[in-house]
């Protein structure tokens, strides 16, 4: 038997309207948990929206969504290498030095974290390089990492930036 599930952003009033409604004879009904960050958020007068970048499909099966708050501001991604991508990015527009900082705090023995490019980020491992991401014009980051790799990256980030971990940024990562 195939099921169709169809989503529609609607207002929070719409939402609590309908789950307030007994469903139909015959139908099934879904209850899903909203996080109340999502809830609060509010786009102009016509209510609760989702931002674009939160309109992520469930994480595939075997991965978790993460949630992130840096500086007052909560959002919620599909995996914790695009929050840490998210995080950097946010950082690098707040402070064009940000990178440069950075780069020299992530510098390891055999890999560079954050570098200029792809060949920098893993000098050793050529067949590493396509396993980048282009965190802002010029600056790769590497993807090949734990997330206690990316806990220390998320540190580092914070330090560069003059913010506090755990309070300008906080962010739970699954065996960090």
């Amino acid at each position: 038997m195939n099921h169709v599930l169809q989503m529609v952003a609607v207002s929070e009033a719409a939402l609590l309207a309908a789950l307030a409604k007994k469903p139909l004879v015959g139908t099934r009904t879904v209850t899903i948990a909203v996080p109340p960050a999502l809830l609060s958020q509010r786009s102009g007068t016509t209510g609760t929206t989702v931002p674009r970048q939160q309109r992520n499909p469930a994480p595939s099966s075997g991965s978790r969504g993460i949630a992130y708050t840096l500086l007052g501001r909560t959002e919620h991604v599909g995996s914790a290498i695009e929050a840490v991508t998210q995080i950097l990015r946010e950082l690098g527009r707040r402070d064009p030095s940000f990178f440069e900082r950075l780069c020299s705090l992530t510098a390891g023995r055999s890999v560079n974290h954050v570098a200029r490019s792809p060949e920098a980020v893993h000098p050793a491992r050529p067949d590493l390089r396509d396993r980048v991401v282009e965190v802002a014009p010029g600056w790769f980051l590497n993807t090949v990492i734990s997330n206690r790799q990316k806990k220390q990256i998320l540190k580092a980030a914070c330090e560069a930036a003059g913010i506090a971990w755990g309070a300008g940024l906080r962010i739970e990562l699954p065996n960090a």
